[in-house]
């Protein structure tokens, strides 16, 4: 069995059903949520999202199975040797890489050799082991650089 198959959408529905419990649930009191409300909560998601450091996040299969995954974000402070290690504001994480893991590189398929040093990461790994080996390496597109403001003559 192929151990990426879902993971990542489980996650994402994982921190879905997060954010929908944090916002609160409907009841048969209340009007079930316009588009509007849905798209804030996404957004609320999103934004929870992008401001994760590290954490395990357990979630349900579609067959019903558990998987316990460590989400990690930070830049490389070393890779090779079938590891990387990600540094991250409450200290260094180390996770295992292997002929599964799949790599996301300025939005396009890449590869584990083609991470560097100093690449900033988001990390989707497996806990099934014990010891995290990465599903997922995602080296976000780099923000482009706003121009300098011109002052007015």
């Amino acid at each position: 069995m192929h151990r990426h198959g879902g993971r990542i959408a489980l996650v994402v529905a994982a921190l879905l059903t997060l954010g929908i419990v944090a916002a609160g649930t409907a009841t048969a009191a209340q009007p079930a949520p316009t588009k509007a409300v849905k798209a804030a909560k996404a957004g609320a998601i999103e934004k929870l999202a992008r401001h994760i450091v590290h954490g395990t996040v357990v979630v349900q299969r579609p067959d019903g199975t558990l998987v316990t995954l460590q989400i990690d974000r930070g830049t490389i402070a070393a890779v090779g040797g079938g590891t990387i290690t990600i540094a991250e504001p409450g200290g260094n994480q180390t996770v295992g890489t292997d002929a599964q893991t799949r790599v996301r590189k300025n939005g396009v398929k890449s590869d584990v050799s083609k991470l560097a040093v100093g690449d900033k990461v988001l990390v989707i790994s497996d806990l099934t082991g014990g010891t995290p080996v990465a599903d997922l390496v995602v080296v976000p597109r780099p923000r482009p650089t706003p121009l300098p403001a011109q002052a007015n003559p």
